[in-house]
């Protein structure tokens, strides 16, 4: 059967015309009768189904659904601990002071500490270092240094001095000073 010859010829006449005519009135019915029944399906038919409690399910098989937030499915949420925030760890009496921290939260190996060593310059230690004294920079914290000394835990914190309360522009006083202020020699 060849299309030019002889399909061709048929579809330019009347009949052909009426019979293309008919398939996309159908095609468009077709179409018209399934957005209908999208549009239903979301929307509803105005009746509102009931489903029955069937009575071959055990009441311990048929329990609600758990709060999505119950799920956990990012994981459970754990504080740290005192030991991972370093306040185990007893303030030092080698004779050292942090000047300066620059944390870094998720990548431990660019933390850095600026240590000030009594008759030394002041210098920047890495997790690892060795400083002055004998001791070793095992963590640094956002506030403070976990160093290793004689084998225990001690903490290297930042200095800071206490202000007096004060109000500030209307703002109401505080009851406990800041946590850190800039020492000034």
């Amino acid at each position: 059967m060849n299309f030019q010859e002889d399909i061709l010829p048929f579809l330019s006449s009347q009949r052909g015309q009426w019979l293309g005519l008919a398939c996309g009135a159908l095609v468009v019915l077709l179409l018209l009768y399934s957005l209908v029944k999208v549009v239903l399906l979301f929307v509803g038919n105005g009746e509102e189904e009931m489903i029955e409690a069937r009575e071959d399910i055990p009441a311990e098989i048929a329990k609600p659904a758990p709060d999505l937030a119950d799920l956990h499915l990012f994981g459970e949420y754990l504080p740290p601990s005192d030991d991972e925030l370093g306040k185990d760890a007893p303030e030092t009496s080698l004779n050292l002071t942090l000047v300066g921290i620059f944390a870094a939260p998720n990548d431990e190996k660019n933390a850095t500490a600026i240590i000030y060593a009594a008759g030394r310059e002041q210098r920047a230690y890495a997790v690892g270092a060795d400083l002055p004294g004998g001791a070793t920079v095992e963590e640094i914290l956002s506030d403070r240094v976990i160093i290793r000394y004689k084998g225990k835990r001690e903490s290297l914190l930042l200095p800071y001095k206490e202000l007096p309360n004060a109000t500030f522009d209307g703002l109401e006083q505080r009851s406990t000073p800041p946590r850190f202020k800039r020492i000034e020699d």
